[in-house]
């Protein structure tokens, strides 16, 4: 199996939970892709899934591999 090029895409979160977020993103992400999320304000990174994709151009929703309340900002 052929290696897939990695790349990069801005985005804006919608919605967030403690397990993942929603976001608008500047490329075409498939369904069960393997993707980092990394909050340039921070530079912290999360390895997560896109798990949901809008009928919208560049929604989709990702699933963090291991949940983390604090990675998002989420307070509960």
């Amino acid at each position: 199996m052929k290696a897939e090029a990695r790349r990069t895409a801005n985005g804006l979160t919608v919605d967030v939970s403690h397990s993942g977020c929603m976001a608008v993103i500047g490329a075409d992400v498939p369904l069960t892709r393997q993707v980092r999320l990394v909050l340039p304000e921070t530079g912290r990174s999360a390895q997560g899934e896109v798990v949901w994709r809008g009928h919208e151009a560049g929604k989709s929703a990702s699933a963090l591999a291991e949940p983390d309340a604090g990675f998002l900002g989420v307070k509960i």
